[in-house]
């Protein structure tokens, strides 16, 4: 598992030549699917995306992709045109619930670093929120719905009496 937050930023290098090519600077989510797609980076070349089942590491501060042959142009892969048109982000993201109650921001992705599924969503809280309920920690299972004007979850209160119950 990998968290989005960690490697945003990170430099990309080849495992080949050992070349820096870029840094992370956003992950495009497949709304629909709950899935990262590809990573676009910051870069000089003419090809800013990688998929996730390039990438061979994960190290601390630096993400090791198997070859700089492996980068790809927006043309490569229809789904990344269609999923910009639409212009729905996932990662700062506005969450509510099913009865529209404001829970606050997704301030993180926790993602399988081989699939792409995302598996929670961090979602921090409003600053007049209680300081010990900060963030919130929802499960793949709580999200109903991606859209535009954000992430809507299932209708939580009946899981926040449960934990505070326990």
């Amino acid at each position: 598992m990998q968290s989005l937050r960690h490697i945003l930023g990170d430099p990309i290098y080849s495992s080949q030549t050992q070349k820096r090519l870029g840094q992370v600077k956003e992950a495009i989510v497949d709304p629909e699917m709950g899935k990262i797609v590809v990573l676009k980076l910051n870069t000089f070349f003419s090809k800013p995306y990688v998929s996730l089942r390039d990438i061979i590491d994960y190290e601390p501060n630096k993400i090791i992709l198997s070859k700089e042959e492996e980068l790809l142009k927006e043309d490569d892969l229809p789904r990344i045109k269609q999923i910009k048109e639409k212009r729905i982000r996932v990662f700062n993201a506005r969450v509510f619930t099913e009865s529209d109650r404001y829970l606050g921001k997704i301030s993180d992705l926790i993602f399988d670093e081989h699939s792409g599924e995302i598996l929670r969503y961090y979602v921090s809280r409003p600053f007049f929120a209680s300081p010990l309920k900060a963030y919130l920690i929802l499960e793949k299972s709580d999200i109903k719905k991606i859209e535009k004007h954000g992430v809507i979850v299932r209708n939580l209160e009946k899981r926040e009496r449960v934990k505070a119950l326990a």
